[in-house]
């Protein structure tokens, strides 16, 4: 399967001032852009909440004059920057159509009073329980139950 953007020609550069101006757009009061290693880091404060967004970077080739791998690595670095603009003009527009609530769609990348996110919070507590089913079991006697009986006068 093609990967999205994969032969993008739009520069970093440009794609981090489209997600600028669109944090603008909807609303944020502030916008920070930084990287270490192999990560970017995008951050905005928007109604009431700090959002901390990472972006996960290809590690340099060793050896940044062979030119082909130079390319392949600036390549993708231009392919997930344009990634990001693709999902921060999804959430936003999400939120503004009304399907999501701004806390629902950006939830994971909501920085806490400690620093984290509450994605930092949240995703090691996800491997402590039980897979749960994908459909509700409709004959449990729990208020799923009640939801169901509603579905099927329809």
């Amino acid at each position: 399967m093609p990967r999205y953007a994969a032969r993008t020609e739009v520069s970093p550069e440009d794609s981090r001032g489209e997600i600028e101006r669109l944090v603008r757009k909807y609303g944020a009061l502030g916008f920070a852009y930084g990287y270490e290693g192999n990560k970017a880091m995008l951050g905005f404060k928007t109604r009431s909440r700090s959002i901390r967004f990472i972006i996960p970077m290809p590690d340099e080739p060793e050896d940044m004059t062979v030119v082909k791998e130079r390319r392949k690595y600036e390549q993708e670095v231009r392919r997930l920057w344009r990634s990001a603009v693709l999902i921060i003009k999804a959430k936003f527009e999400a939120v503004e159509s009304g399907i999501v609530t701004f806390d629902q769609e950006w939830l994971y990348y909501i920085v806490t009073d400690d620093g984290s996110t509450v994605g930092d919070h949240i995703v090691p507590q996800l491997g402590k329980g039980k897979p749960m089913p994908l459909l509700p079991d409709f004959h449990s006697g729990n208020l799923i139950e009640a939801e169901a009986k509603v579905i099927h006068r329809k």
